[in-house]
């Protein structure tokens, strides 16, 4: 996996599936969801440095309270992807997508007007604007890019592309200052001091 990026840091397949406090870097490939995850959440994530996505949702999946920050390998490195639908019932909701780089694909989705299935098997190409999305927040660099289109199609009303205002991003600290616009719009920061192994209770 270190060498192809075949494989995932956390793939989940099957339904009811919930991902809570995860914190997850310097990894080839995504979180990534299988074809069939009703009910699927991911909420409370942080993604550093990784190599080919933040997380690449399918179907009607939740994407929730993340922070997506840093993909190494741009313009391939993707930070949210999106492919397959039906996404009735999905939720992109209070995520930060960040970059440093200059060249930053923050939303990979088919084109419809160039491939009308996601494969020969004749799946649904999923799309931001089948999806609820909003409260979500970019960094002013290339953010405005991504948002205005949306936001001209009635999608991310209330998102905004700010700077998220990390502690120190260069240093790779992505806690958030106190001031910080996003938490005004609603985004739980995740508690690191919570995070890592737990003893096992004593029988």
């Amino acid at each position: 996996m270190e060498r192809l990026g075949d494989g995932n840091a956390i793939f989940i397949r099957g339904a009811g599936n919930v991902i809570r406090r995860n914190y997850v870097h310097h990894i080839l490939a995504p979180i990534r969801t299988g074809r069939r995850e009703d009910g699927y959440a991911h909420r409370r994530k942080i993604d550093l440095q990784m190599h080919l996505a933040g997380h690449h949702a399918k179907v009607n999946n939740r994407f929730e309270n993340n922070i997506v920050a840093d993909i190494i390998a741009p313009p391939h490195g993707n930070y949210l992807v999106l492919r397959e639908g039906l996404m009735t019932g999905a939720t992109i909701q209070l995520n930060i997508l960040y970059s440093m780089n200059e060249v930053t694909t923050f939303i990979s989705e088919m084109n419809p007007e160039e491939k009308k299935t996601e494969d020969h098997r004749g799946r649904t190409i999923a799309r931001v604007s089948d999806v609820e999305s909003d409260y979500n927040i970019s960094d002013p660099k290339l953010g405005e890019d991504v948002l205005s289109p949306l936001q001209a199609e009635g999608v991310d009303t209330h998102s905004l592309s700010n700077d998220p205002m990390f502690v120190d991003p260069a240093n790779k600290n992505f806690l958030l200052k106190p001031d910080s616009p996003v938490l005004k719009l609603g985004f739980v920061p995740l508690d690191l001091s919570q995070l890592g192994l737990i003893d096992s209770p004593k029988v």
